[in-house]
């Protein structure tokens, strides 16, 4: 009954590339507890693994984490997102098993300095899992690269 609990903690980082041409790249993808999975929370796959992953325009990808099955953790992590070789931010998330609170975070990301939107949606800050967690990400006013 602990381990599904654990799994119980789990988010869906969702990433929609609304940039006309650029593609989104995850980067520096770690966690402190849990795990990354696809598709089923028992397919558990490496940090390295997240981080060979493209969102091309208009596509929408994840990175999935969730506690580990007998660990009483939840789950805590990041990663950075990239349009070639610029960071556009880093997304942090932690999603703590037995605490009434979660949190996720736009980091390393000024809305008013940027070149790029980063829009979050709303998301379970309460009790249980964080869930999915939508984020658009546009460019603003300058020139893509062709």
């Amino acid at each position: 009954m602990g381990d599904a609990r654990s799994e119980d903690q789990w988010v869906s980082v969702r990433v929609l590339n609304r940039m006309r041409k650029n593609d989104i790249s995850f980067k520096n993808a770690a966690l402190s507890w849990g795990k990354f999975y696809s598709g089923s929370k028992s397919n558990e796959i490496s940090a390295a693994t997240v981080d060979e992953t493209v969102v091309h325009t208009g596509i929408t990808k994840s990175a999935d984490s969730c506690g580990r099955s007998g660990a009483a953790s939840g789950v805590e992590g990041h990663l950075d997102l990239y349009d070639g070789t610029k960071k556009i931010c880093t997304l942090y998330w932690n999603c703590p098993w037995g605490s009434a609170v979660n949190d996720f975070q736009v980091r390393d990301y000024s809305a008013v300095t940027s070149d790029y939107s980063v829009a979050v949606e709303n998301w379970n800050r309460k009790d249980g899992p964080l869930g999915n967690v939508d984020i658009a990400v546009s460019l603003l006013g300058v020139r893509e690269k062709r």
